[in-house]
């Protein structure tokens, strides 16, 4: 389970769980997943050519305008948000 204000959230897929902005409020993903695609998009600069979120929107959930970013309401406190590489 994942941490919210540092209580447990209920509906959490994992305790790697980290929460992202998309239109019908949050999403949790497993942040080892969100790394291997942060590496893929990273290793071959596709950000010449497409957003991230737009490109793992539709890489994950085949949906190319479902995934907007983090929620940092949800994501307070989640120590999961260390572990997650950044996207350059």
């Amino acid at each position: 389970m994942s941490f919210r204000d540092g209580a447990p959230v209920p509906g959490s897929r994992s305790p790697y769980t980290v929460w992202l902005n998309c239109p019908c409020g949050v999403v949790g993903v497993d942040y080892r997943t969100l790394n291997k695609y942060i590496r893929l998009y990273n290793a071959k600069r596709y950000s010449r050519y497409f957003e991230f979120w737009p490109w793992f929107s539709h890489a994950e959930f085949n949906d190319a305008d479902y995934i907007s970013g983090f929620s940092s309401t949800w994501n307070a406190h989640n120590v999961n948000m260390e572990k997650v590489i950044p996207i350059v």
